[in-house]
């Protein structure tokens, strides 16, 4: 072997570029010839030393001992390629050999104590994520709207590091680089990728947005049969690190994290009945909620095909008469919702009993009129919340207006009156849940400054209604009984559900991307990636799996490729590349989703020392 200088010049400019590579020479009938090994890239060591490394390089491959010690650096650089030539060789190999039966058994002589184990690589959670998505042939269909090879494979690598190592580009690249084999089970070297296709692959798949969502939607729909007679929909905001900048997205809104700190960027989420999604929309992060509804339902219109008139579920905070109106006569869908307000409809005790365990019990009570029926609903569990929440209202209140008043006493303390009226309203605006409630009297002399202030309660019958634990349930479904109408709307907690695996699992939250396109695919990657999760997951269920996706990619990751390398007896190396063997755990998943236990075959190279002319 030795170490060949290339000098490569750009056609469009007077620039040439330098890099170095590795050339073996073998003899052929018709006399030498030059191979490449390996292209090395810059080399920052003297001309003088490039034999050194060929020479290092060709010893570490064929496990020859060196005669003559080479100095720290030239060992690093010969390790790291000799690696390098290994696994590339390794790979080769097994294409080749892919498809042949089993080769006659053949033994030969190692020293055990030269085995070593290198580039663990876990291949659990990749292989079934990697498997789910062929099964939905989503590569295929990348390729038929438009995605090169490339392109498809740098797709893979968003979705399933999103799926098990959530983080941003630069994280998903370490990842896969160092720790996944992904590469391995696609045989695609993942070293050469830099962050600008994964970006560039993410701006791709938005403007696919559409098609996509509608072919992730009919797949899930034909595999499981789902009917999708009920939708849910709801919305949830994540914050971004950074300003605001120029970003139409992101915006200071309320925040249900509690981080009004930051700026927002809100994501809408219909569901069927079943947890699977249906259509995703990205919108500002100051967006009324009542404002997005005719926007998701005319999405929906895109990817629902099963049910032509869907009973559409909301929460309270996208619910305007306007909206129910708008659901019943443009789109023709019937609603169940939770009522914007308490209702003044029954307080007799002909309720009935539609839960009751030892966390809650929940009774109910319905009014059925020709257009709409109400279900009143009482929860106990509900109640002692509520009743909680009002004492720790009240006494945070109360404890601020006792500061204020103490502060009339004090020397220097705030006592003009504009001063003590601006303190209150700053607390009432505080506590605006519980501070209507109170009657606040402030006694003032002729100075205009604060002598004293009382307050009360005016009426403590309106605040236990208020925080009764009771609540109203809207529907256009007069067909329903009270337990069918509660049991559809508490399937809102799936959408609920899916937001917090978004979050927690899929690495939702927080978003580092500053340009709106950016966002707008790194949110659409997260929703891809929890489709592929739902689909794992739900057909696990029928399996009696339940675990979190937490646990299944922790448990999966120990399941592992690896390298062996032994010396050979009389000189040379032994190189396997071998799958571990699944535990008990895993080999339940994969029986459970209908895959191989091993994904990848044995792969077996042996190098011996080279004879003069012979190559390696």
């Amino acid at each position: 072997m030795f170490i060949k200088k290339i000098i490569k010049s750009n056609k469009n400019s007077d620039k040439s570029y330098t890099y170095y590579r590795l050339i073996e020479s073998y003899r052929t009938p018709t006399g030498p010839r030059h191979r490449n090994i390996l292209n090395l890239g810059k080399l920052d060591i003297p001309k003088d030393e490039f034999k050194l490394l060929a020479d290092r390089i060709e010893e570490i491959i064929t496990g020859v001992e060196s005669l003559f010690p080479v100095s720290t650096h030239i060992e690093t650089l010969a390790q790291h390629y000799a690696k390098k030539i290994i696994k590339k060789n390794i790979r080769t190999k097994g294409n080749e050999e892919k498809g042949k039966g089993r080769e006659k058994r053949e033994f030969i002589s190692i020293d055990p104590n030269s085995t070593k184990i290198q580039e663990n690589r876990s291949i659990g959670g990749e292989h079934i994520a990697l498997a789910t998505i062929k099964s939905l042939k989503f590569d295929k269909y990348l390729q038929e709207i438009g995605f090169s090879e490339k392109q498809i494979n740098a797709v893979l690598l968003n979705i399933v590091g999103r799926l098990l190592c959530p983080g941003s580009e630069k994280r998903t690249l370490e990842w896969v680089q160092r720790i996944s084999g992904l590469g391995d089970l696609l045989g695609v070297n993942y070293n050469s990728y830099g962050k600008n296709i994964l970006y560039r692959v993410s701006d791709k798949l938005y403007e696919h947005k559409k098609e996509i969502e509608k072919y992730l939607s009919k797949k899930s729909r034909d595999l499981f049969s789902l009917k999708e007679t009920i939708i849910l929909y709801d919305l949830t905001n994540t914050f971004f690190e950074g300003g605001i900048r120029k970003s139409e997205l992101k915006r200071r809104g309320h925040s249900k994290e509690k981080r009004s700190d930051a700026p927002l960027v809100t994501l809408g989420l219909i569901l069927d009945e079943n947890g699977f999604p249906k259509a995703s929309k990205i919108f500002k992060g100051n967006v009324g909620e009542p404002e997005t509804l005719s926007i998701m339902l005319d999405e929906l219109k895109e990817t629902i095909i099963t049910s032509k008139s869907p009973t559409v579920v909301m929460d309270a905070g996208i619910v305007t008469e306007e909206n129910l109106k708008m659901t019943r006569e443009k789109y023709k869908y019937d609603y169940i919702v939770v009522s914007r307000k308490k209702l003044d409809l029954y307080e007799g005790e002909n309720f009935i009993t539609i839960k009751d365990n030892k966390k809650n019990k929940i009774e109910a009570y319905l009014y059925k009129s020709d257009e709409e029926s109400v279900l009143y609903c009482r929860s106990k569990g509900k109640l002692l919340k509520e009743e909680s929440i009002a004492k720790n209202l009240k006494s945070h209140f109360e404890k601020e207006l006792e500061k204020i008043k103490s502060s009339l006493k004090k020397k220097g303390g705030t006592k003009r009156y504009e001063k003590i009226l601006e303190r209150i309203g700053r607390v009432k605006e505080r506590y605006s849940k519980i501070s209507r409630f109170y009657t606040i009297n402030i006694k003032s002399n002729d100075k205009k400054m604060v002598a004293d202030i009382s307050y009360e309660i005016f009426d403590k019958s309106k605040i236990e209604k208020r925080f009764s634990g009771s609540y109203y349930l809207r529907t256009s479904r007069t067909d329903l009984n009270e337990e069918e109408i509660w049991n559809i709307y508490i399937m809102l907690t799936d959408v609920e559900s899916s937001f917090r695996v978004m979050k927690s699992e899929l690495g939702l939250r927080p978003v580092n991307h500053q340009k709106d396109l950016r966002i707008e695919g790194h949110l659409f990657i997260t929703v891809i990636a929890y489709h592929i999760q739902k689909i794992i997951r739900y057909k696990l269920k029928m399996y009696s799996i339940n675990d979190s996706w937490n646990i299944i990619r922790l448990f999966m990751s120990t399941h592992e490729i690896n390298i062996i390398t032994q010396d050979i007896e009389n000189g040379g190396k032994l190189y396997i590349k071998k799958c571990s063997e699944p535990e008990k755990y895993q080999r339940e998943i994969y029986e459970a989703l209908r895959i191989k236990e091993k994904p990848l075959s044995d792969v077996i190279m042996v190098t011996k020392p080279k004879k003069k002319g012979n190559n390696l």
